[in-house]
Parts: structure tokens; sequence; C-alpha cells
């Protein structure tokens, strides 16, 4: 037990995870994909602090600040380096131990997308047919998300309506298709 405490009143080097918190307008910008969350990082201190970063115990998060989150795609350990230096006085840093984070943020866009079913997508049991106009409600969907998934997204939809043949008044719960990735968020509307 003593050499143990003994020990750990020396330097030691160890690469520890450190998490990452990216700050950016959030509400004018969204990530296309999840962020990376942490970094490794090549570190020399007392075993003391080396030894409460490794469990995790008050571990301060490296802080990316995006100015133009559009235009930056990745983040080489150089840049790395340099953010980890200005935010951790008390640990020597000897090198990043992870690889360049790739990462993909664009603008923020709300698009309002109208919903239809096309009654020739219906199947009826002989005698029943179609009394009168399909109404869908609600009508449309508003999507919130990345510009460039958004742009990709129709202005209308089709509503998928079941298979099987109908033989009485229904109300029927369509399906719609929509390309969705992270960062894509869909309100109904009426």
């Amino acid at each position: 037990v003593f050499w143990f405490f003994n020990a750990l009143n020396k330097e030691h080097t160890a690469t520890i995870a450190f998490p990452l918190e990216f700050q950016y307008n959030q509400s004018a910008f969204v990530p296309i994909r999840a962020l990376p969350e942490k970094v490794f990082i090549n570190i020399t201190g007392s075993g003391w602090d080396l030894l409460r970063k490794s469990v995790g115990f008050k571990v301060q998060p490296l802080i990316v600040t995006l100015e133009r989150p559009v235009e930056t795609r990745k983040l080489p350990p150089a840049s790395m380096l340099a953010l980890a230096a200005a935010q951790m006085d008390q640990m020597k840093i000897n090198h990043i131990a992870s690889d360049t984070l790739m990462f993909s943020i664009d603008r923020r866009k709300v698009k309002r997308v109208k919903l239809f079913a096309k009654a020739s997508q219906m199947k009826f049991k002989p005698g029943f047919g179609l009394s009168s106009e399909i109404t869908i409600s609600p009508d449309s969907v508003s999507i919130a998300g990345p510009l460039s998934v958004l742009n990709q997204i129709p202005d209308s939809v089709q509503v998928q309506l079941p298979k099987e043949p109908i033989d009485e008044n229904v109300n029927i719960e369509g399906e719609m298709v929509l390309p969705v990735s992270d960062g894509v968020t869909m309100n109904m509307e009426t």
C-alpha cells in the first residue's frame, strides 16, 4: 500500500480519453451524423492526477469552438494539440493519440412536406368502392434537419396504404417513407 501511494506521488505518462464538447450555434446548424465524443491524449503528470482522469473523475471536456461549422469538416491532431494545451495547464501533453476527427455539420432547415394518397393504390372486394375523395389528416408534415438531407426530400410524399381489400367504411392508417438520418425531426401538421 505504501509503495502504491508513493508511486502515485511521482510523475507518470498515460493515454487518457477526454470528452469533447463542440460549441456552435445549435439553433442555426445541425450535425449530419453524430459528432465525435472523445479524443485520446497522451499526457504526463502526477500519478494522482492521472488516476483521477483515467477513472473519469473531474475530467473537464475539451471544448472545440466552431466559428464556421459548415466549412469545418475535420480536426487534425495538430489543432487538437493546440486546443488541449490551451485548456489543460497542469498537465504536460506529449501527443494526441487519436487520428484526425471527422465530422459534418450543415445549416438547419425546416421544410413542409404535403402528404397524398392515390385511389388507384386501394383494392376493394366485389360490391365495394370509393364513395368520396381520400382525405388525409394531418395533411402535411414539418421536417427539420440538415439542409443537404432535406433538399433530397420531395415537396410531396405519397402515403402507403394497406394492401388488403376493403369491404366496409374505414379509417386507414397509412405509412409514409422518408429518408431520415441523425438530426432530422418531424412534426405532423393539420
